[in-house]
């Protein structure tokens, strides 16, 4: 009895785990930061720290990688064109595998914090004026259009010129919370279509054969 209970609460603990949101944070300011937070654990994946120095072998071998790979034979025109007819079909077909499931996961995100400040400043009093027309113009649709898909909990956007400075500023910040369940369920929904489509087009394509040799017969 005691084992069906210890086994209950970790099941239970994992199905409370699967519906707690991973937040993922985005901001900006003069360069772009990317974390990743799951309950006490912090990811920071933007920017990278930087890695040690290559040592003078791995550097000789990329140069010579570099030098037999532009050594390497031009593509005709017709296998250019090949390849991209293929590129674009597997694109159609992974566009067609993930737009169903992609609906559902982007449904599931949640908008917690969306903040932008943008300082219009330039030598300029005109310049800075015309500037924050343009501004102003680029920004507002963007964001209304924004807030169609998916309304933020917290706002804040500041948007105004400062004709006694003459360098402007721009930060953003955005956090947004997916769950995990959302996630995995979207992922094999988007295998299971991609599979879909795969026998689909191989038993077209076996179709197709047949008659042909029907005829030589």
């Amino acid at each position: 009895m005691t084992g069906w209970i210890i086994a209950g609460s970790i099941l239970l603990f994992l199905i409370l785990l699967l519906w707690l949101p991973v937040c993922v944070r985005i901001g900006f300011d003069g360069e772009f930061t990317l974390s990743v937070s799951y309950l006490f654990l912090k990811f920071g994946i933007f920017p990278k720290k930087e890695r040690k120095k290559k040592t003078k072998k791995k550097e000789k071998k990329e140069k010579v990688q570099k030098q037999e790979s532009k050594q390497k034979t031009k593509q005709t025109f017709s296998q250019k064109l090949e390849k991209l007819q293929s590129t674009l079909e597997s694109v159609l077909e992974l566009f067609g595998a993930v737009k169903g499931p992609l609906k559902f996961l982007l449904k599931s995100i949640r908008l917690y914090l969306l903040e932008l400040k943008v300082i219009v400043a330039t030598d300029d009093p005109c310049d800075t004026a015309e500037k924050y027309g343009k501004t102003c113009a680029a920004v507002y649709p963007l964001l209304s259009s924004l807030r169609q898909i998916k309304r933020p909990k917290k706002q804040v956007i500041v948007i105004k010129p400062d004709f006694c400075e003459d360098e402007g500023m721009v930060s953003a910040r955005v956090k947004l919370g997916i769950i995990p369940w959302a996630v995995i369920a979207a992922v094999i929904g988007m295998g299971i279509n991609y599979l879909a489509i795969i026998f689909k087009k191989q038993f077209s394509s076996g179709n197709k054969k047949t008659p042909a040799k029907k005829r030589r017969k």
